[in-house]
């Protein structure tokens, strides 16, 4: 081999791992963003969750108010039955 040939190889290999490099860089940069978006998603999940929960306890909430005005209203009606 030249030295030319030599100096080419050597500028080819330092290109080379200069992408190589780069390419680290990205797939490192890549693993940040999607671990930031698992994070993400997972808070997500969680707020889905508890909003989940929170209209289980308002619909049991308004459950029992219509019950109990069914109850009153029913009992008022009984009880105006029988006043007559």
């Amino acid at each position: 081999m030249t030295k030319e040939m030599m100096e080419d190889l050597l500028q080819s290999v330092t290109k080379l791992l200069d992408e190589i490099n780069e390419l680290q860089t990205n797939s490192k940069q890549m693993d940040e963003l999607f671990l930031s978006l698992e994070i993400r998603a997972n808070n997500i999940e969680l707020t889905l969750n508890g909003l989940q929960q929170n209209v289980v306890r308002l619909d049991q909430r308004i459950a029992t108010v219509v019950e109990r005005q069914l109850e009153k209203s029913t009992n008022k009606f009984l009880s105006q039955g029988m006043i007559q």
